[in-house]
């Protein structure tokens, strides 16, 4: 599995606005991650339409990450722009070409995306911005 730059990007726009106690504007932020603009602020609002961060509009808005989302993932966050199924057969058993009763293949492909959903879930926001403060 391999996950795009808008899930790299979004890491790295709640990582720089977990550590943060006031309102960031779309454009520092944008330009502090060093993210394309158009980018970051697609992604910024992809991230406040699921929650995950808040945002105030207006003269003086700007966008924040509510503490009580402390607890979330890399799989909360890379699950908004990309799938976690690593072969079509995971998402819908009638997409295997094995035709000739249960498929070994599929199975063990399920276990290992079920390992990988493990690991991302794993992995919390919080750890990373405190092993980033070390």
């Amino acid at each position: 599995m391999r996950i795009s730059v808008e899930s790299d990007y979004a890491i790295r726009i709640i990582l720089y606005l977990f550590k943060k106690e006031n309102l960031i504007s779309g454009l520092e932020i944008v330009e502090y991650c060093e993210i394309p603009e158009r980018m970051g602020l697609r992604i910024l609002t992809k991230l406040t339409a699921s929650g995950l961060l808040k945002s105030v509009k207006g003269k003086n808005g700007g966008f924040f990450f509510p503490k009580e989302n402390s607890d979330i993932s890399l799989f909360d966050v890379v699950s908004l722009f990309d799938s976690f199924t690593i072969n079509r057969c995971l998402s819908n058993a009638k997409n295997c070409t094995y035709k000739h009763g249960d498929c070994v293949v599929c199975e063990a492909l399920k276990e290992i995306n079920n390992d990988i959903i493990k690991s991302f879930s794993k992995v919390l926001i919080k750890d990373l911005w405190m092993n980033e403060k070390n």
